[in-house]
């Protein structure tokens, strides 16, 4: 029997995950599963719990998640558990829900839970595939200091979300540069994907092992069951993908120096094709 393929989507916040999962999501050989790792603490911390699933129903009320969320006694039994007995739990559960998926997309995009997975039995029940995606740095520090990285997160500053992205774009380059487990990489950056998605996402299903599909019209309406993430897909009229260019006239000349001072550049270097 072929083992299953997990495709870990390694990104910073406000990246464009959440669009590239439920791209990927919407081809019949693949299940979109959200920022999966934030789960384990939103059982107990209601605080960091999102309201919704990406298929727009209340997440205790979602077919997928409810069962996580309606027992309190359940919640204390999840929290015992080791990584390996929860997650191998948690993914069988996913995989469920979608007949004939081979491949689940997992946006949670920290590089804690990557090394966690890649470290853990389940590297060997699972063949695991990291998509590096990489956006211009200045659009991630607009994005984080206007809306937030999460539900309930404070706004960070212009320069706090420079160092911050840099610090972690820096450990992302290192790891998949070494690449010490030998893991299949590929990297992906933003503007290649809003620019040309049926081409990048066609050479993404070669690239995980599935037939090749052209992007259907209406791949934002179907039903995506992702945990957390950027929900504002679901209120899009439109399936249209355009770049998001809001940062163009939305940081001032102080806050671009800024940004270019901090991570102009590595953002330039991964930037680069």
């Amino acid at each position: 029997m072929n083992k299953r393929t997990i495709l870990y989507i390694l990104a910073y916040g406000r990246s464009g995950s959440t669009l590239l999962d439920w791209l990927l999501g919407s081809h019949p050989s693949i299940v979109s599963s959200g920022e999966i790792g934030r789960l384990p603490v939103a059982l107990y911390d209601r605080t960091t719990r999102p309201r919704y699933c990406g298929c727009g129903e209340y997440i205790d009320e979602c077919e997928v998640w409810k069962e996580f969320f309606s027992y309190e006694e359940k919640i204390y039994e999840y929290k015992a558990m080791t990584f390996e007995k929860w997650n191998s739990l948690l993914l069988r559960k996913i995989f469920s829900h979608k007949e004939g998926s081979d491949v689940l997309v997992d946006s949670t995009g920290n590089l804690k839970r990557l090394k966690q997975l890649v470290n853990s039995p389940l590297s060997s029940e699972y063949n695991i595939k990291v998509l590096f995606l990489v956006r211009d740095s200045r659009a991630v520090i607009y994005s984080a200091s206007v809306r937030g990285y999460n539900r309930g997160a404070s706004k960070p500053s212009v320069i706090r979300a420079s160092i911050s992205w840099y610090i972690r774009n820096k450990a992302f380059e290192r790891y998949v540069r070494f690449n010490k487990m030998n893991m299949p990489v590929k990297k992906l950056t933003y503007s290649e994907l809003v620019s040309s998605p049926i081409e990048v996402l066609q050479s993404l299903h070669e690239f995980i092992g599935v037939e090749p599909m052209s992007l259907e019209t209406d791949w934002c309406k179907k039903e995506h069951h992702t945990f957390s993430g950027n929900f504002k897909l679901r209120e899009s009229p439109s399936c249209d993908i355009r770049s998001d260019m809001a940062w163009v006239d939305g940081l001032s000349k102080k806050q671009m120096c800024v940004a270019e001072l901090i991570t102009g550049r590595l953002s330039r270097k991964l930037m680069a094709k």
